[in-house]
């Protein structure tokens, strides 16, 4: 079963939803077992520090005491522009993003190792992801609903 057939994206092929849609599921929590890491909520994501950006949109920065940023954590803020994700972040949970429609900017450290489903689900401002060689796992839908992106750079391990 394809999960997103719609994908718009020239050379990019649509991901099956039974090879990728669990194996970040598993791969986060057996990270979260082993590391014992500290991981961003979507209610702790709420009470970070933001500031104003020169687009007039809202940045955030994530503090580097985070190894893992759980499911929904900034899923349907709007008025986030730009995302600094530290190097201390390795495992990115789902719908992280899924919603924010203003999101032009995202830094993805080469530590992100383990991504997980609807990422950048319908974040329709933006035009161009690079995600770092150090990305094994993705999970499925990852662009659903990004009207305006025109480039992807994938690792070659996925």
């Amino acid at each position: 079963m394809w999960c997103c057939p719609s994908n718009h994206l020239t050379g990019i092929p649509p991901v099956k939803e039974d090879d990728l849609a669990m194996s970040a599921g598993k791969r986060t929590s057996s990270t979260l077992a082993s590391t014992r890491a500290r991981v961003l909520t979507a209610e702790l994501a709420r009470s970070l520090s933001r500031r104003r950006g020169a687009d007039g949109g809202v940045h955030v920065t994530i503090s580097s005491s985070y190894a893992v940023i759980g499911d929904d954590a900034f899923e349907d803020e709007c008025a986030i522009t730009a995302v600094h994700i530290p190097d201390s972040v390795m495992v990115i949970g789902d719908r992280m993003f899924k919603g924010c429609t203003r999101l032009t900017t995202v830094h993805l450290p080469d530590s992100v190792k383990t991504i997980g489903s609807l990422m950048f689900s319908a974040c329709t401002s933006l035009t161009t992801v690079h995600l770092p060689d150090s990305v094994e796992t993705v999970g499925s839908c990852m662009f659903y609903e990004c009207t305006n992106l025109t480039t992807v750079h994938l690792p070659e391990s996925i």
